[in-house]
């Protein structure tokens, strides 16, 4: 697809729109301003592509139990809209996938759980059949061994159609530091399970610096592999996004997007893009690019 060039070494820009959907439970938060409508997601999604300068968005994949063919005429038309007006690249993952995965799997906002990790991998095939996503990350946040996350890649892997070109994303591990960690410490060959390496920063990731980072790119480009950071919820610079709950003895914010950057990622992904909390987000439900958009763009887009 034809689209921004970014600096650094980065070609994919994306942001989530999980919260964006009425099937998110924090859908109501802010009065509504991060809500997607008929009314206002073309004004939305063309300030994401044309003025913010992203070329691709996350989208979330509905609780188990929907098959594809039932998701909402809402859902497909924003899915078509970005795909097909707007030539915008699709990145999925499950709708309230967390860091408390652990033993089994929650699938939907009342806390059920899937049983095995064959379901939970048709889950996925389903969608990439129907879908037919760009890339597709299995886990999010996910507290699963790489034994337990292998065996579900397997089976999606068999599950899929015949020439598939999705390509499957992870660990997707909460924080950056512990994808190298694991490597290391735990044997994880992440690198034969994924097409693409992934670190997460969500919930005061402080180890998601410059070094950290390149410690992961480092490691998937020893095995042929890019590396992307997913859910960075940070600003441009460093320090200015305070933590959630601690602070750091120097006093300082969290690491920023630009280190995300310069560590060397091909693909950023950024959280709560459209939103209620103005300051953190890149455009409003009116279609406005925000003062951290702007910063984001200037800071990552070569041309437009």
């Amino acid at each position: 697809m034809s689209g921004p060039k970014y600096k650094y070494n980065l070609k994919y820009y994306f942001g989530v729109l999980d919260t964006c959907f009425p099937e998110h439970k924090r859908y109501e938060e802010g009065g509504g301003k991060g809500k997607l409508t008929e009314e206002n997601y073309k004004q939305v999604l063309n300030c994401l592509r044309h003025e913010a300068g992203m070329n691709g968005v996350r989208m979330p994949i509905f609780c188990h139990g929907v098959k594809p063919e039932e998701y909402t005429d809402f859902y497909k038309e924003v899915y078509r809209y970005l795909r097909e007006d707007l030539k915008m690249y699709i990145y999925a993952t499950g709708l309230t996938l967390g860091h408390n995965m652990g033993r089994e799997y929650r699938f939907s906002e009342e806390g059920s759980w899937l049983e095995d990790s064959e379901s939970f991998a048709a889950w996925y095939a389903e969608y990439i059949n129907y879908f037919e996503p760009d890339f597709l990350s299995p886990f999010k946040e996910s507290g699963c061994s790489f034994e337990k996350q292998a065996e579900v890649v397997e089976f999606i892997k068999a599950k899929v159609k015949p020439g598939c070109k999705t390509k499957i994303l992870g660990p997707d591990t909460q924080h950056v530091k512990q994808v190298v960690k694991h490597v290391e410490k735990n044997g994880a060959k992440y690198h034969e399970l994924y097409d693409i390496i992934t670190t997460h920063s969500a919930d005061s990731d402080f180890t998601a610096t410059a070094e950290n980072h390149r410690a992961a790119v480092e490691y998937a480009a020893s095995h042929g592999k890019a590396c992307w950071n997913t859910e960075n919820p940070s600003f441009w610079l460093p320090g200015k996004q305070p933590a959630q709950g601690k602070e750091r003895e120097d006093g300082e914010g969290l690491p920023g997007i630009k280190c995300a950057v310069e560590g060397g990622i091909e693909g950023l992904v950024l959280w709560h893009p459209v939103g209620h909390q103005q300051d953190r987000s890149i455009v409003n439900h009116e279609g406005v690019l925000s003062e951290k958009g702007m910063e984001c763009r200037d800071g990552l887009v070569e041309e437009m």
